[in-house]
C-alpha cells in the first residue's frame, strides 16, 4: 500500500519538469511513532532531524546500504 503511494509521488514528480530528477528511491517504516517527549520531535510536532539522524543511525546505514530494487525499497 505504501509503495503503491511512493510509486504515485514518483510518477507525479517525473511529470514536473522541475521535479524530474526528484525520486523516493527507498523509504524506511520506523519501529515506533516519535514521540516529543522523547526529543524526537519539538512540542509542535516538528521532526528533530538531527537527532533523529543521530539515534537511529543504524538504520539509516542500513537502508542506504539496500540495493534501489522495488523489493528492498519496500522492506
Amino acid at each position: 500500500m505504501i509503495g503503491e503511494c511512493v510509486d504515485q509521488v514518483n510518477a507525479d514528480l517525473a511529470n514536473d519538469s522541475m521535479l524530474a530528477g526528484s525520486q523516493v528511491a527507498r523509504f524506511l517504516i520506523l519501529h515506533k511513532e516519535l514521540d516529543p517527549d522523547d526529543d524526537e520531535l519539538t512540542r509542535t510536532r516538528k521532526v528533530r532531524r538531527g537527532f533523529i539522524a543521530e539515534s537511529m543511525a543504524c538504520l539509516s546505514r542500513r537502508c542506504m546500504r539496500a540495493r534501489p530494487s522495488s523489493s528492498s525499497r519496500r522492506a
